[in-house]
């Protein structure tokens, strides 16, 4: 009869809080104010394209008075297509910003579960578990792959 001893055979497991590593993690804080920049400067022409737009609309009411009526109506038509082309235009660079977005939030988690990967293998760890998923037991990893991360 062979006898086995318990801890032979014990699986190690531990666990990440996925949702502590990206917002602690540098990368996550940089991209972010990338994007904010981003954000910011978009809002920034499109508000001034406004301001433009609406100096022309004020300006095209005070000569309604002056110019004859297919000329008036001309100009109206050419002011109400920019003013929806710059709709367009803003709806598409938020839906651009938006991927942008997603993108890096993409890279970002691939980062962090390659981290996770490389701290389980070096501490020699048989399953690591998103920390949500856990209800007990396991070794809480996260300050380590935060640390690495942030190297």
């Amino acid at each position: 009869l062979m006898v086995f001893s318990s801890s032979a055979f014990a699986l190690k497991v531990g666990f990440v809080d996925i949702e502590r590593v990206f917002s602690q993690y540098s990368g996550t804080k940089a991209a972010q104010e990338k994007l904010m920049k981003k954000k910011d400067e978009m809002e920034k022409k499109i508000e001034d394209e406004k301001k433009k737009l609406l100096a022309q609309k004020e300006d095209l009411d005070k000569k309604s008075g002056v110019l004859d009526r297919s000329n008036l109506q001309r100009q109206q038509e050419d002011l109400q297509k920019k003013v929806v082309s710059l709709s367009k235009d803003a709806e598409e660079k938020a839906r651009q910003l938006m991927r942008e977005e997603q993108e890096a939030t993409g890279q970002i988690i691939e980062h962090i579960r390659a981290v996770v990967q490389q701290v389980a293998k070096e501490k020699k760890y048989d399953y690591v578990f998103e920390k949500n998923l856990i209800l007990f037991g396991g070794d809480d990893l996260t300050f380590d792959v935060i640390t690495k991360m942030n190297k």
